[in-house]
């Protein structure tokens, strides 16, 4: 298990295109609001570090915390930016409460999303490898089973200062 979340981290930044050897000119500010699956609705805060790469493009590395409703995330991973827009690749782990839909209270997972933000507006999509926990076991058939992992989706405002 670990080998195959390890392997889907290491190729989601390895997509990413690299920074180098550049020197950070820039640290900002991120927040958002989000409806996401499987949290339900989510809020988000985090940071940024960024240096210019070309004419209009930024590239640069985050991390960013994002409690919701029915669980949580905690991200890290690159972005690039350019004019009114950016893409990303999240690498993190992700926390369920609250029982959320199909899934026990208390499930882990570890996972990799990509993200497109244009205009402030941000959808993303990833998935995510259970590590621990359990599902409802009226969705999975089992009371002490959860699925290999989950499809997340994710839409919402994000902003930067």
């Amino acid at each position: 298990m670990f080998e195959r979340v390890t392997a889907a981290a290491v190729l989601a930044l390895a997509v990413s295109a690299p920074l180098g050897a550049q020197q950070f000119d820039g640290v900002n500010v991120n927040w958002g609001v989000h409806v996401a699956y499987p949290e339900y609705l989510s809020g988000s805060i985090g940071v940024n570090v960024s240096a210019a790469s070309g004419r209009e493009e930024r590239r640069g590395y985050f991390i960013r915390f994002e409690p919701g409703y029915y669980g949580g995330r905690l991200n890290f991973g690159r972005y690039t930016g350019i004019e009114n827009g950016m893409y990303s690749t999240h690498v993190g782990v992700m926390q369920t409460w609250n029982g959320g839909p199909g899934m026990g209270p208390s499930t882990t997972y570890l996972g990799a999303e990509q993200r497109v933000t244009i205009a402030g507006i941000e959808a993303g999509i990833g998935y995510y490898f259970r590590t621990s926990g359990t599902t409802n076991a009226l969705l999975s058939g089992s009371n002490n089973s959860a699925p290999f992992g989950v499809l997340t989706f994710i839409l919402g405002a994000n902003f930067f200062r």
